[in-house]
């Protein structure tokens, strides 16, 4: 059950984040606007290629999607001390998304996409983290 839920949640961020590159809107309500960002295509491909890795080579991609995940994480979690110019560049890009919480001068909000993949991000890293250390515990020889 636990890599089922491992590689559903691992499955769910890849399709979230491809979102990203392509768009997504539902009516008029725009989730996220396609991004031609160079670093987000290349960081995209990155991520992409851990998945391929831990589907081919699962012991040593869980350890790469874990390194990859918690370096992403601690990336996102940097957005949020950003400077006022930072969160006004932020709130001027992602204006025309949607948002459950309305954009603040102050601190980060993120609109709903950023707060999905967010979500989604740590639900599989804890997951693959989970899985690995559970992995080991059961073949310490093998790992």
């Amino acid at each position: 059950m636990l890599n089922k839920a491992n590689t559903v949640f691992l499955l769910l961020l890849l399709a979230w984040f491809t979102v990203f590159i392509t768009g997504l809107s539902i009516g008029d309500v725009i989730f996220a606007e396609r991004d031609y960002d160079l670093i987000t295509f290349i960081w995209w491909l990155l991520f992409l290629g851990c998945v391929f890795l831990y589907f081919v080579k699962q012991k040593i991609g869980q350890y790469v999607c874990i390194v990859f995940q918690f370096t992403w994480i601690a990336m996102q979690g940097l957005n949020f001390f950003g400077s006022p110019e930072g969160i006004a560049r932020y709130n001027e890009i992602f204006e025309k998304t949607h948002s459950l919480i309305p954009p603040s001068d102050t601190f980060l909000v993120p609109d709903t996409a950023h707060l999905i993949l967010f979500v989604l991000l740590l639900l599989s890293f804890i997951f693959m983290l989970i899985k690995t250390i559970v992995s080991r515990k059961k073949n310490p020889q093998t790992q």
